[in-house]
């Protein structure tokens, strides 16, 4: 069994360094998703797009993404269209969405339920990085309101037409882009206030508070959702180690 340093360096790391570690394994091992229906927040780049291409490229039916800007889905349509032909990037539906307006999320949802009459995967990836404090229109902290709130009103808004999914025998996933840097909440957080999350704890404190969040919500889900009833649909926190994205290569220089 591969001690916990080697496994730090492979999740983490990646690349050779994945070798280190316990249960890796490689996109190409993604099994085929024929006649599934996807939804990926963020999916147009970084992360999200990696996701997005890998479900498309393994026969996904529907793929919804869900983002804020044209340009950006356009590049990642086209990008697909010539790595795996037209019909794959076809099968990709856009949302534009901010996902700290909460009414347009729920409008989102709602169109989504509308449109398909099943969703098989869920992918809660969109995100805010390690950026200063900033305030949204409904007054919370942005970190707070894109990385957890948005992306709860998101999935509750989309239960009942997984749950539905679930019922006819099919294993619904739902993924939480969560993160390590969990561990850099201030320790006395408690979320018990508007006024606590509003805190300015720096660039660190408030994407780790906000990443806690989701941690504290995918168990949440787990006991209430999952145990309760509902066997079939499945949430997990994911973290996807150091990764080249906009977050990681630009966002992060703004604090």
């Amino acid at each position: 069994m591969a001690k916990p340093p080697q496994n730090s360096l492979a999740e983490n790391l990646g690349g050779a360094f994945s070798k280190l570690g316990t249960n890796q394994f490689s996109l190409d091992e993604c099994p085929d998703l024929s006649g599934k229906v996807a939804v990926v927040t963020g999916g147009s780049q970084g992360i999200g797009f990696g996701v997005a291409y890998t479900l498309v490229k393994h026969n996904i039916a529907k793929l919804y993404i869900i983002s804020v800007s044209k340009d950006v889905i356009d590049g990642a349509k086209e990008t697909i269209a010539k790595a795996l032909g037209r019909d794959k990037a076809d099968r990709i539906i856009w949302m534009q969405c901010d996902l700290s307006d909460w009414r347009r999320t729920k409008e989102v949802a709602e169109a989504i339920g509308n449109d398909t009459d099943r969703l098989d995967i869920l992918v809660n990836n969109s995100g805010r990085g390690i950026m200063n404090a900033q305030v949204t229109d409904y007054g919370v902290d942005r970190h707070m309101a894109v990385n957890h709130m948005g992306h709860v009103v998101l999935t509750s808004y989309l239960l009942p037409l997984m749950k539905k999914t679930a019922d006819q025998g099919n294993i619904v996933r739902i993924s939480n882009q969560s993160s390590n840097a969990h561990k850099g909440a201030p320790t006395d957080t408690k979320f018990a206030s508007v006024d606590e999350i509003n805190q300015d704890t720096g660039p660190n404190g408030q994407y780790g508070r906000s990443k806690l969040a989701g941690l504290l919500y995918t168990r949440y889900f787990d006991r209430n959702v999952t145990k309760k009833g509902h066997p079939n649909v499945l949430m997990n926190a994911t973290h996807p180690g150091f990764v080249s994205t906009k977050q990681s290569t630009q966002d992060v220089h703004k604090p």
